[in-house]
């Protein structure tokens, strides 16, 4: 049955919630609280953005699709190079709050912490 393959918003949230304190649980630094963040991450930026295709959240590149604005000290996603562009326009939308400080941590702490450990592999 189609809607056996659906969950309840509040599920979703609640979800995303469970995934946010796994990663915060974990110690600042460490392998685990850096892969519990990667996962926190992936799934809240698609409840916390606006629905697009899949490949542009993908494909997030720091710089690029996700941008830092010193002058108003906020991120925004940047899809100005996806796939329907030239029939709707750009798209371009401020980071949730939400997420801001996950993001930055990851940037910062968590994606060093798992490339270092994908080196010892």
């Amino acid at each position: 049955d189609q809607m056996q393959r659906w969950l309840p918003w509040e599920q979703v949230v609640q979800v995303c919630e469970r995934l946010k304190q796994r990663y915060e649980r974990g110690e600042r630094g460490s392998e685990q609280r850096a892969r519990a963040l990667m996962e926190f991450l992936v799934v809240a930026i698609y409840v916390y953005f606006p629905p697009v295709r899949a490949s542009p959240i993908r494909q997030l590149e720091q710089g690029q699709s996700l941008v830092w604005d010193p002058e108003r000290r906020k991120w925004f996603l940047d899809l100005r190079k996806y796939k329907t562009y030239a029939k709707y326009g750009p798209m371009i939308t401020e980071l949730h709050p939400l997420l801001v400080q996950p993001l930055v941590e990851y940037l910062g702490e968590g994606r060093p912490a798992l490339l270092r450990a994908a080196q010892r592999y």
